[in-house]
């Protein structure tokens, strides 16, 4: 597996996660996301981040303590919220077409 690898550094595995899963959020501004499915989401990328640091479940780390030490503080549910308040914005603004 890519987050056991000894071969990358710690670095290299949090910029693969990154640039994975934050793209995976392509178009995300257009899903509906239910409460489910933020839990899923969240759930998945704290675990790939938790593998990249050799944390264990059992060890009763806090997310914010790994979001703290990949240095990535906002989360996936976040930024699609933020897409989702651009795209609000954006279509607010829209002049009509007469």
């Amino acid at each position: 597996m890519l987050w056991s690898s000894s071969q990358l550094t710690v670095k290299t595995k949090i910029s693969v996660l990154v640039s994975r899963v934050f793209s995976f959020s392509y178009a995300a501004e257009t899903w509906t996301i239910k409460v489910a499915n933020t839990k899923k989401l969240m759930t998945s990328v704290m675990q790939c981040s938790g593998r990249i640091l050799k944390v264990c479940w059992k060890d009763r780390v806090t997310n914010k303590s790994i979001r703290d030490r990949v240095k990535r503080h906002h989360t996936i549910v976040g930024l699609i919220k933020q897409r989702k308040l651009k795209l609000f914005g954006h279509i607010f603004r829209m002049q009509e077409n007469d």
